[in-house]
């Protein structure tokens, strides 16, 4: 890319491969101004001598990575790109060579630290899942037990448990402190690295909802890594809490046009577009999360998610979680098969969607932004069945459920939300709406329409559906949480405008 020209070219891959090993690159047709540490990066990727190059493929990548980090490097994004290029000839060496016995015998070191760092990341790029970021902890601490000095190992590290704590596996002070702790070294170490100013933005995005601090640190890291696309990803994260969903869009567009393989930027890009009611280009962003990565979970639920949002489609929903299911890690995760049971429910297949409920081994659906006990939507389906005193016995073991847990965690608005629920369907109004307004407004709306407050359950719904976000007219239509709305005039005029 700096010079024209490819470093090695032939007709066929057979003959790019016989380049590669016959000749050495023309070093001279670099720009005079290419600076040594690059020079130095790229003879090590593509040396002959096995001696002197790069022993294996995590030592490749984690040199390109320590190498773009070093705020010395004054290069174009031109230049760093060409960087990523080179490597993944650098690669190609070390393989045609083990192909053609170029190389010496020299073995790929599994227990390097680069090898722990790298496995490392496979396991926290992988998605959200619990067991996935406590692998990556593991990894990312064997590595800094070989090389107390690794900076990058600590950025990675401190991401980590801020995932762990944002995603309630462990919302306590200590979790806290950890995060601070390694975000704490990574910058001892190295205080200009720009992963450093990436994890300590995602401490205060994740640890104290600080979104002022965190965005400065993002830009901070953006600056430093402008042909990465994570620091733009994380700014867009970030607006989407701060209710700025089109400059969200902007940042994580750009970002996906930097990591076009990433799974997760794409799915990102899904979601905020899905937000912004942008439904045909969120579909094409989740279904190319999906064929990037076909065992992640999340992207499927999410697109499901957009089938009833944007149709009020059941069955596309559903086609796309059997899809998860048949596919997808975590495919029982609480995300799906709540779900799953709702659309049973939107469907009317009330005893299907018991069955699924019986089903599930956890006595709670408990995810990051809900915690569900199961004897409130036992509740619900017995009440749509007309079960009343079955209904009734469900509302108030949900209740007992909820007041000893909020008595554990008093400020998780989850419990606030689904408490409001139990209290409303035993009747009692103003406990009900106490616990909803610390919960979500979506289910304080519910609340109110569970008192029969019809107005002001209206006057939420009209607020939700004027600002980004998931709730829609299509799946207001499928809910029958809404059906005593159904024949008020407001409602009515509101439905007829979405329709519309």
């Amino acid at each position: 890319m700096l010079t024209g020209q490819l470093p090695f070219d032939g007709e066929t891959a057979t003959d790019t491969l016989a380049h590669i090993i016959e000749h050495q690159p023309d070093w001279e047709a670099l720009p005079k101004d290419t600076p040594e540490n690059i020079r130095v990066l790229l003879r090590s990727c593509l040396e002959k001598n096995p001696d002197q190059r790069l022993g294996d493929i995590t030592e490749a990548a984690l040199e390109i990575r320590e190498t773009l980090s070093k705020p010395a490097i004054t290069t174009l994004t031109k230049l760093r790109r060409m960087i990523k290029i080179i490597g993944v000839v650098a690669i190609s060496v070390i393989l045609s060579g083990v192909a053609l016995k170029y190389i010496s015998q020299k073995e790929v070191r599994p227990s390097s630290k680069q090898a722990y760092y790298l496995r490392g990341n496979e396991y926290f790029y992988r998605g959200y899942m619990e067991d996935d970021l406590k692998n990556a902890i593991r990894l990312y601490n064997s590595a800094i037990e070989l090389d107390p000095n690794f900076a990058l190992a600590y950025t990675q590290l401190a991401r980590a448990y801020s995932r762990i704590y944002w995603f309630r596996y462990d919302r306590s002070e200590d979790q806290i402190a950890r995060t601070k702790q390694a975000v704490d070294k990574a910058f001892e170490l190295d205080p200009d690295l720009p992963e450093a100013h990436l994890a300590l933005g995602q401490y205060y995005y994740h640890c104290h909802l600080d979104y002022d601090r965190a965005l400065e640190q993002f830009d901070i890291a953006r600056k430093g890594r402008p042909d990465d696309g994570e620091p733009l990803s994380m700014i867009c994260f970030v607006k989407r809490q701060q209710g700025k969903c089109e400059e969200a869009l902007d940042n994580i567009e750009e970002a996906y046009n930097l990591n076009p393989l990433s799974n997760s930027i794409a799915s990102e890009a899904g979601t905020t577009c899905f937000h912004l009611h942008k439904y045909q280009k969120a579909e094409y962003y989740y279904t190319r999360a999906i064929l990037l990565a076909p065992d992640m979970y999340n992207h499927y639920f999410f697109k499901a998610k957009l089938y009833l949002s944007w149709e009020g489609n059941t069955k596309k929903a559903r086609e796309v979680l059997e899809e998860a299911i048949q596919n997808a890690r975590g495919a029982e995760y609480p995300f799906i098969i709540n779900l799953l049971v709702n659309i049973e429910i939107y469907d009317e297949h009330y005893q299907e969607a018991l069955s699924l409920l019986s089903s599930w081994p956890s006595e709670s659906f408990d995810a990051h932004f809900f915690f569900i006990p199961k004897e409130l939507l036992y509740a619900q389906i017995n009440g749509l069945m007309g079960n009343r005193q079955i209904e009734q016995s469900y509302y108030e073991s949900a209740r007992r459920i909820l007041v000893a847990k909020i008595a554990e965690h008093p400020e998780d608005p989850r419990l606030h939300s689904s408490l409001g629920i139990a209290y409303a369907g035993l009747g009692l109004k103003e406990e009900a709406i106490a616990e909803g307004l610390q919960g979500r407004l979506l289910d304080l709306a519910r609340i109110y329409c569970m008192v029969g407050d019809y107005g002001l359950a209206i006057y939420k719904l009209e607020d939700l559906l004027d600002i980004p976000g998931e709730l829609s007219i299509p799946w207001i239509n499928l809910d029958p949480a809404w059906d005593p709305l159904r024949d008020h005039p407001r409602f009515k005029k509101l439905i007829e405008q979405g329709n519309n």
